[in-house]
């Protein structure tokens, strides 16, 4: 009886023993599997890190005079949308003002949706990337109607150092054209195409404007890293200020009424905008 009970008090204190060893056991499989759990999270973290500044705009900016209408530009956090319906005449000083031109061309007034890059700007005598991705949802397609998308100004006056204009109904060889020293007395323009990345379409196209504003100044463009306007000289006008800004979103020609035209609705987007100083180009 007594043997039989001091097994079965041996058997109960092995059993604690076996008891502690299994707890420990389980203990240290726990800890290594949130070990390694967290070993994984900080691998996942470091290959897929949440860049702060790449979600989100590198510029500041104001809406150039005002908007015709409060759908003309909407900012949701890195993307900036644009819109333009038929009539909307800009709010600047000159937007209702007719205009008459060579060869008969005429426009009623201009319809303008654009902000001012006020930070960063450009400084004299630097060269600049400026980049952004870019794509158009609708309109751009108003026959002898060009819409710029982009514009570097210096003056407060017609004098523009650069103007990108888009024509998406134009022929593929002459859909972007570039305005170098508009206003000026040796302006130059320059009609080009970029066939193969489909400017025709709605998809997402990326745009480098590699621009120097030093005098002579230089412009290069690229579009989804092929070059369709190669390094350009030309004698710049934006002799106003000691920098310069850039201008993003939409600015046309209103449509003659007297003909019978109407501008269709053009809506495009940017996301990305950066401006940047090459490095060594002071």
């Amino acid at each position: 009886m007594l043997l039989w009970i001091g097994g079965i008090v041996r058997l109960g204190l092995d059993g604690i023993r076996i008891m502690k060893t299994i707890r420990r056991v389980f203990g240290f499989v726990i800890l290594a599997v949130l070990a390694s759990c967290q070993s994984t999270g900080t691998q996942i973290q470091s290959e897929n890190p949440k860049d702060e500044k790449s979600m989100s705009s590198t510029i500041s900016y104001r809406i150039n005079c005002s908007l015709p209408n409060r759908e003309s530009f909407v900012r949701d956090t890195n993307l900036y949308r644009f819109k333009l319906t038929d009539g909307d005449v800009g709010k600047c000083s000159t937007d209702n003002k007719p205009y008459v031109g060579t060869k008969g061309f005429y426009k009623p007034y201009s319809e303008r949706s654009e902000i001012v890059i006020t930070q960063p700007n450009l400084q004299r005598n630097n060269e600049y990337v400026i980049s952004f991705n870019h794509r158009v949802l609708s309109g751009y397609d108003n026959a002898d109607r060009n819409e710029t998308f982009l514009q570097i100004k210096n003056c407060g006056d017609s004098r523009v150092p650069v103007m990108a204009f888009l024509r998406r109904d134009a022929v593929k060889s002459k859909r972007l054209a570039f305005s170098l020293a508009a206003g000026g007395d040796d302006t130059q323009v320059w009609r080009v195409g970029a066939d193969t990345v489909g400017l025709a379409g709605d998809g997402w196209h990326f745009y480098e404007f590699i621009y120097s504003n030093k005098q002579p100044s230089t412009l290069e463009v690229k579009v989804d890293g092929m070059e369709v306007l190669p390094k350009t000289v030309f004698s710049n006008v934006g002799v106003c200020e000691s920098y310069d800004t850039v201008r993003i979103g939409n600015y046309r020609s209103g449509a003659d009424k007297k003909r019978g035209k109407s501008n269709t609705t053009s809506i495009s987007e940017y996301k990305d905008i950066k401006v940047e100083e090459l490095r060594g180009s002071r």
